[in-house]
């Protein structure tokens, strides 16, 4: 860490103990601190680093301040107190969340795909909730999503909106002049629209990418892209987003290799089980999530929740493509990240007017039609792809740990 634990004077001091380091990001360092009145309590206490007083600093901590002020929601963190030190470093106090990153959480709990799910669903209704205070999260990643757990059940709370951006105008009345130019959030769960220098056409649906890669690693245990691969690209990242046809997460357990069977060791089940639960509609959830083209994504994270709660209920996800194609790929054998090269790549393409594939059929399936009224994704052959098993996982207990934790992925420039 690059700052030593700070010595707090005047009135802060008065109010809060610095413990120990929590974490560290681009531009602000967290710390365990005592809240010492007019309660006592726990709490994480973010400040800016020294050296970081630069207006375009300034106003991106001003603006992750705002944006978590103005939210209430269980699986968003809190913010209790604001201000700024006696030496004019701007601060911010929120409720300390002892938990891992959502991933890490997951795997140490050995989670199935039911108890994943139902995580990563509260995790959707949180960026919904941002998304109508009219915040765009723009870093959504599992280390900015940490899961405590609060009498034996586990609850998930977003952090970090260090990088996030107003729908519509500016979270302060400051503006931020140094984004423009670079590429800003952590490369792996970046959307292609992101990669652009100079991200003037940011909306919601950037973060329903985010969270289709989110689920993807949830689901499978590795990426649907090589980050490092992304971030070599830079700028060019978007196209070879565009061009990268994503193995469906089913897919990962047919091949046999080290990382599946470890996956389902983590998940206490074994790879045949995983291709069955995931097949079909968990697929298809995934990969319409993190569609490049945005105009084929959910339009809402809350959309996004219902067709996975639709999935959990034993019900049909909707399936409705609003343009455009869902690319496959095959996976790799030697063990690649993406499989997104050779002749194992399929098309499934989908009628934007119909919702089914060939423009064949109205029905979308919402309404308990059954399997003939619900519009289904076909091969390259036609074949409908058969819905995945379901299997009803145990809750978990209590994961312990605090701080931040977790391998996370590259992050871009910036």
């Amino acid at each position: 860490m690059s700052d030593p634990l700070p010595h707090l004077t005047g009135p802060l001091a008065e109010r809060y103990r610095v413990l120990q380091v929590l974490g560290e990001g681009g531009m602000g360092v967290v710390y365990e601190a005592e809240q010492i009145e007019p309660v006592r309590r726990r709490v994480a206490l973010k400040l800016l680093k020294v050296g970081m007083d630069s207006r375009s600093f300034v106003a991106r901590f001003a603006a992750e301040r705002q944006a978590l002020a103005v939210m209430d929601h269980p699986n968003i963190a809190k913010v209790l107190d604001a201000g700024s030190t006696e030496e004019g470093r701007p601060y911010y106090v929120m409720e300390l969340v002892p938990g891992l990153p959502l991933t890490q959480f997951c795997d140490e709990q050995r989670l199935g795909t039911r108890g994943r799910l139902e995580l990563f669903m509260d995790v959707c209704h949180a960026v919904q909730h941002a998304h109508q205070k009219g915040v765009i999260h723009r870093d959504l990643k599992p280390t900015n999503v940490l899961v405590m757990v609060r009498d034996d059940r586990p609850i998930p709370k977003v952090i970090d909106f260090g990088i996030a951006k107003a729908i519509g105008g500016s979270l302060t009345e400051r503006t931020l002049v140094t984004e423009h130019g670079r590429p800003m959030g952590t490369a792996a769960y970046m959307s292609p629209e992101q990669w652009d220098a100079a991200q003037l056409d940011i909306d919601t649906r950037s973060d329903i990418y985010s969270l289709g890669v989110m689920l993807y690693e949830l689901l499978v245990g590795r990426l649907p892209v090589d980050p490092h691969a992304l971030v070599r690209a830079g700028v060019g990242a978007a196209a070879l987003l565009r061009d990268t046809a994503p193995v469906p997460p089913s897919a990962w357990f047919q091949s046999g290799d080290q990382v599946a069977i470890t996956a389902a060791k983590e998940r206490d089940t074994a790879p045949q089980v995983l291709v069955r639960e995931l097949r079909g509609d968990l697929d298809w959830i995934t990969l319409k999530a993190m569609d490049h083209d945005r105009r084929g994504r959910y339009a809402t994270a809350h959309e996004l929740a219902l067709d996975i709660g639709r999935h959990l209920r034993g019900g049909p996800a909707l399936r409705v493509i609003p343009a455009g194609t869902i690319r496959t790929a095959a996976p790799d054998r030697g063990g690649g990240c993406c499989g997104n090269h050779g002749s194992g790549d399929r098309v499934r393409r989908h009628d934007a007017g119909s919702g089914q594939p060939g423009g064949q059929g109205a029905g979308s399936g919402g309404s308990g039609g059954g399997h003939r009224d619900r519009a289904q994704p076909v091969s390259h052959r036609g074949s409908a792809l058969p819905r995945s098993d379901r299997r009803h996982r145990q809750g978990c207990h209590h994961g312990g740990g605090a701080g931040f934790g977790g391998r996370p992925a590259p992050s871009s420039p910036g």
